[in-house]
């Protein structure tokens, strides 16, 4: 758990050795699940004090429907837009 943590904070603080090992470590998608699942949680937790207790499912599957938006947009501009490194980049921005 303290090594999710540790990538977290390397990715947030915009290391460029973390994206280059998620390109290349699959161990490292479990992380960047982690990280999208906690800051979705964060996001229905934050959101429970305007809408209240509906707030935090509302705010959370929120979160995680516009990251899922995000990672779409992402791979079809990747497909058609940067066609050659479409695993790299795919895999580089989840984290």
């Amino acid at each position: 758990m303290e090594k999710i943590f540790k990538n977290i904070q390397r990715a947030a603080g915009l290391q460029e050795a973390i994206f280059e090992e998620a390109a290349n470590i699959p161990e490292l998608s479990s992380h960047s699940a982690a990280a999208i699942l906690l800051s979705s949680a964060a996001a229905g937790i934050g959101s429970m004090g305007k809408i209240g207790i509906p707030g935090i499912l509302l705010g959370t599957f929120g979160a995680l429907a516009s990251w899922i938006v995000w990672i779409a947009i992402v791979y079809f501009s990747s497909l058609f837009v940067l066609p050659g490194s479409r695993t790299k980049s795919f895999s580089t921005v989840d984290f």
